[in-house]
């Protein structure tokens, strides 16, 4: 009767594998099967889909939610720290007046 060994090994370097057979004789002739592991096929979508996805999971954030939950976390950091970012916004509000058109521009930055 022709008897079955059932041994999983890692690959090594150079694509190579190495098995050990208790039951065999030094040249003993044996055949070996190899059965490649199933790979899951890489799932390709659209930006599109990724997007609507993504608008799925947060569908009550509104820019007003957003805002709102801005606002009363950096109230909680205490006055020190809301004054800072007060001094640093009107900091970013500038007025620059053009040499070379003589016009007065007003930029505004938002952190």
């Amino acid at each position: 009767m022709q008897s079955a060994l059932s041994i999983t090994t890692k690959v090594l370097p150079g694509n190579k594998i190495e098995i050990e057979i208790p039951e065999a004789e030094i040249g003993d002739s044996v055949d070996v099967f190899v059965i490649l592991p199933e790979k899951a096929e890489a799932k390709h979508r659209s930006v599109l889909d990724i997007i609507e996805e993504s608008r799925k999971r947060h569908l009550s954030r509104t820019a007003e939610d957003i805002d709102r939950q801005l606002q009363e976390e950096r109230l909680s950091w205490g006055s020190s720290t809301a004054d800072s970012i007060g001094k640093r916004r009107s900091h970013n509000n500038l007025t620059e007046e053009s040499s070379t058109t003589g016009t007065l521009e007003s930029l505004s930055f938002t952190l």
